[in-house]
């Protein structure tokens, strides 16, 4: 809990950091007569331009919750399903080694990562939904509630899971990677 506590702290500081990489992604994925030149800096200069500063905070509470949903599930049950798996690992009769450990890191990684896609999705979901709508003048309500509403009533709960299988593997793949990566270079920044 205290992992999943500090992983939520961290992305605060996170999401003030990568906000206007989002927004200029966004706005070069939306740039569709390529007026930026697929140039991430002409989006930013853009975005600044017609909003000010406010224009890079748009869709901040989605991204905020999005980080802090996925660090919080994946930190909580890391050491859960590494459990599990060596449990596993052990019951079919393997003896506990350095690849066996590693193995079990990346499989423990790879579900405590896709736990943290099911509890990200949604807010992922909705911000892309108010950020879309917001750069491209479109109407419709651009809050988190109003939003969520609209999407439960249009298209079912399932419908806060748009995209769920491919940031699932994304993700999933992405805590594997930190699952065996983080141990590795702890124990090599003790050593200095």
């Amino acid at each position: 809990m205290t992992k999943a506590i500090a992983g939520i702290l961290t992305t605060i500081p996170e999401i003030i950091t990568i906000m206007p990489l989002e927004i200029a992604k966004l706005n070069l994925q939306l740039d569709t007569t390529n007026k930026f030149s697929n140039n991430m800096f002409n989006a930013m200069d853009h975005i600044f331009k017609q909003r000010g500063i406010k224009g890079f905070t748009v869709g901040y509470w989605g991204l905020q919750y999005r980080q802090a949903a996925w660090t919080a599930g994946y930190f909580a049950t890391l050491n859960f399903f590494e459990k599990k798996v060596d449990q596993v690992i052990t019951s079919l009769g393997i003896s506990k080694s350095t690849t066996t450990t590693a193995v079990s890191q990346l499989i423990s990684g790879f579900l405590a990562g896709v736990f943290g896609t099911m509890l990200n999705t949604p807010g992922d979901t909705i911000r892309s939904i108010i950020q879309k709508r917001v750069f491209s003048n479109l109407p419709g309500d651009i809050t988190l509630l109003g939003v969520t509403k609209e999407i439960i009533s249009s298209r079912g709960i399932g419908g806060l899971y748009a995209g769920f299988k491919f940031k699932a593997f994304h993700l999933g793949s992405g805590g594997a990677l930190m699952a065996i990566l983080l141990p590795f270079f702890t124990k090599m920044f003790e050593k200095l």
